[in-house]
C-alpha cells in the first residue's frame, strides 16, 4: 500500500513540476515566480533536480543536457547563466560554484546515462578542489569556477573547510573511477581507465 501512495505523489509531483516550471520551448526547467504566476526566464542549476529526482523522461533529460554548455566551465559548473545578474554579487550567481549543485547535475545525469558528461564534469571539480587545496591549504564553500580560484563572496566572506565541499570531494573522488570505468566499458576499452578491474 505505501508503494502505491510513494508511486502515486511522485506522479501528482511530476506533473506539478512540468506544469509550472518546465518550458518546452527553450527545453529547461526554471524557477516558478508565484508573484506573478509564470516561469523565471533566467536559467540556473536548479533546472537539474528534477532529473536528480528520476522524475522526468528520457527526451526532457536530453534537452537539459543540450544546456550543460551554458553552465560548464573549466573549474565544472557555475550556477547561473552570466547574464542580467543583479549589479551586487550574490554568492549563489556567476562565477561561482557550489558542491551540492556538482552532486545534483552530476547524479541526475547518471540516472540518465550520461555516464561521460557526469565523468567530464566530476574530473573538472575534482581537479579545481586539488589546485585550489595545492595554493591555499583549505577546501572552500564554493569556488570561482572560472578563474578556477576561491569562490567570490555575497554577503559574507567565502569560509574555508566547508562541509558539503570535504564530503563532496571524497564522494566524487570515489565515484570518479566507477564513471570512467563506464565510460571505458561504452567504448570497448576496458583497460583504458580500469586497471586490473
Amino acid at each position: 500500500m505505501y508503494q502505491y501512495y510513494r508511486l502515486q505523489a511522485q506522479k501528482k509531483r511530476k506533473q506539478m513540476i512540468d506544469a509550472l516550471m518546465w518550458q518546452q520551448e527553450q527545453g529547461f526547467f526554471f524557477d516558478y515566480n508565484y508573484k506573478k504566476k509564470q516561469p523565471s526566464p533566467f536559467y540556473s542549476l536548479a533546472g537539474f533536480y528534477p532529473l536528480w529526482a528520476k522524475l522526468e523522461s528520457q527526451e526532457q533529460a536530453e534537452q537539459l543536457r543540450r544546456h550543460l554548455s551554458l553552465f560548464e566551465v573549466d573549474g565544472g559548473l557555475v550556477t547561473t547563466q552570466k547574464k542580467d545578474l543583479s549589479k551586487s554579487q550574490r554568492q549563489w550567481d556567476y562565477p561561482n560554484g557550489w558542491a551540492n549543485l556538482h552532486w545534483i547535475v552530476i547524479q541526475g545525469l547518471v540516472n540518465y546515462g550520461y555516464i561521460e558528461d557526469a565523468a567530464r564534469i566530476t574530473s573538472k571539480w575534482l581537479r579545481l578542489n586539488e589546485k585550489v587545496f595545492a595554493e591555499t591549504g583549505k577546501l572552500w564553500e564554493k569556488y570561482d569556477v572560472v578563474r578556477c580560484t576561491v569562490g567570490r563572496s555575497g554577503h559574507y566572506k567565502t569560509p574555508p573547510g566547508f562541509g558539503w565541499t570535504n564530503m563532496l570531494y571524497i564522494k566524487l573522488h570515489e565515484t570518479l573511477s566507477t564513471l570512467t570505468c563506464a565510460v571505458a566499458r561504452e567504448e570497448s576499452n576496458p583497460e583504458r581507465f580500469c586497471g586490473e578491474q
